[in-house]
């Protein structure tokens, strides 16, 4: 019984872990628009 609640615990933890990664991405790509919108980013080669 407890073996199993310890798999079913690992098993969400990685999936926690898994969509943890993907927020991080979607903030970092966020981010990015972002700053290529309004122009924080003063580099001429981003247009």
């Amino acid at each position: 019984m407890i073996l199993k609640q310890q798999e079913s615990i690992d098993t969400q933890s990685k999936s926690i872990d898994a969509h943890t990664k993907n927020i991080e991405d979607l903030y970092r790509s966020q981010g990015h628009l972002l700053r290529r919108l309004f122009g924080e980013n003063n580099d001429p080669s981003q247009g």
